[in-house]
């Protein structure tokens, strides 16, 4: 069984928009992964203030005194 000519285009035309769709695919992924890092890295960093922010109030505590 023999392709026609326009068999072969339509075929290839369908490769050529098989790879664009998988192109953008993997630029899809790759910002959401970007982003996931990004709030992951943001998410570590709120956490390392208030971590720091929480010692300095128990720091403060210990200094005030009620009279």
């Amino acid at each position: 069984w023999q392709k026609t000519e326009a068999q072969k285009r339509r075929e290839q035309l369908l490769l050529d928009e098989l790879v664009i769709l998988v192109n953008k695919r993997d630029a899809l992924v790759r910002d959401l992964d970007a982003q996931e890092k990004q709030a992951e890295e943001e998410d570590e960093h709120l956490e390392r203030t208030l971590e720091q922010n929480k010692g300095k109030m128990a720091k403060k505590e210990e200094k005030c005194i009620l009279q």
